[in-house]
């Protein structure tokens, strides 16, 4: 996706690359202000949505993500992100990746059956914290058992609540942590 302001909806994408020629389905690089709504995306070589160190006010909303090679959904260095009414499933690894991701809002999603975690939330970088989210109102499965909302150890000052998961904070899995969780 080139350029801020952008919008993507109702599009229908399947098989976007294997192999040498993978690629993900809908890739935002250094944009503000996009959409991606509406769409299905299914199949990819690599994740279904990136989003890559991507500016503030970007809405992932209402799509279908499914059975892509590696992430339904990954965030990776970014702000402001608002991701809202998914369906994720059947994804290789996790099905919303949040690395380095912060000042968002990951709500109101079905997040079922992805290989990984279904909502991970992640600081590899220390310059860039996965801080100051808000996941509220998810309902996440994993074959027959409740899907895992996982925050790293380094992730502080994100309010986790009203979702359907086990929530494992800091590693150990427990509701309290450096995470505001109710």
């Amino acid at each position: 996706m080139q350029g801020n302001d952008s919008v993507v909806k109702n599009l229908y994408i399947y098989g976007a690359g294997t192999g040498m020629t993978s690629n993900n389905g809908i890739k935002i690089s250094a944009q503000t202000n996009c959409e991606i709504s509406g769409c299905i995306i299914e199949n990819c070589g690599i994740d279904g949505i990136n989003i890559f160190i991507s500016g503030t006010k970007n809405r992932i909303v209402n799509n279908i993500i499914k059975s892509n090679f590696r992430h339904g959904l990954r965030c990776k260095q970014v702000d402001g992100l608002f991701i809202e009414g998914n369906n994720i499933l059947s994804n290789t690894s996790d099905g919303i990746l949040m690395e380095n991701t912060f000042n968002s809002h990951c709500g109101r999603n079905r997040v079922f059956d992805n290989s990984g975690y279904a909502i991970h939330l992640r600081s590899p970088a220390p310059f860039f914290p996965s801080n100051n989210n808000l996941i509220e109102f998810n309902i996440t499965k994993e074959g027959s058992t409740i899907g895992t909302i996982l925050i790293a150890a380094d992730c502080e000052n994100n309010t986790i609540i009203s979702n359907t998961a086990t929530i494992i904070d800091n590693g150990i899995n427990t509701q309290i942590g450096h995470n505001v969780t109710v």
